[in-house]
């Protein structure tokens, strides 16, 4: 299950829901006679969800934002996320779709539209958005790749997961400045 967590999605483990339980018991048996055994006491089992949060509704939207957002340059989409994630199965709270555009304003990837007063805010995608929006990583973290590389900077990324001394998920970064003699 992933979750955010300040401004980060992190993979974290949980158990499944008793519907994803019960679907699964139900393979037991479908060919020939089986049986199903959980290794979940029952009191814990009977405290699980009935169903799982849909994944729209527990992390960030920066990145799907991001993807409307290019999606919508070629103008055969709507450039405006909170209409288009409106119409999903499961929409997210539209002050979540708020604050995902607000933090891609702060990073630069979106830039608000100059608009006389009292229309609704619009925005674009700006060049940095365009590259930001193919990249499989989180915001921030793309628009610091994407400076190092620009800039000859080489960031350093270790992840130690089970490190004693940090917790679960813990990623250290390290910035190593190109040398005189170092090639790119």
């Amino acid at each position: 299950m992933r979750i955010s967590v300040g401004r980060v999605r992190r993979l974290v483990e949980t158990f499944c829901c008793k519907a994803a339980a019960k679907q699964r018991a139900g393979r037991a048996g479908r060919v020939q006679a089986g049986e199903c055994y959980r290794l979940v006491p029952r009191q814990r089992f009977r405290r699980f969800d009935a169903a799982t949060v849909p994944e729209i509704r527990r992390v960030p939207l920066e990145s799907i934002v991001l993807q409307i957002m290019a999606a919508a340059i070629g103008g055969t989409a709507s450039a405006d996320p909170l209409s288009v994630l409106a119409e999903a199965l499961d929409p997210p709270d539209p002050s979540t779709v708020h604050a995902a555009v607000n933090s891609l304003v702060e990073v630069g990837a979106l830039a608000q539209l100059e608009l006389p007063k009292g229309s609704t805010a619009k925005f674009e995608l700006t060049p940095l958005g365009w590259h930001l929006s193919k990249l499989p990583v989180d915001a921030r973290l793309g628009k610091m790749m994407i400076y190092g590389a620009l800039f000859g900077v080489r960031v350093i990324f270790q992840a130690t997961p089970h490190h004693p001394g940090c917790p679960r998920g813990y990623l250290r970064t390290g910035i190593q400045m190109p040398t005189e003699h170092a090639t790119v």
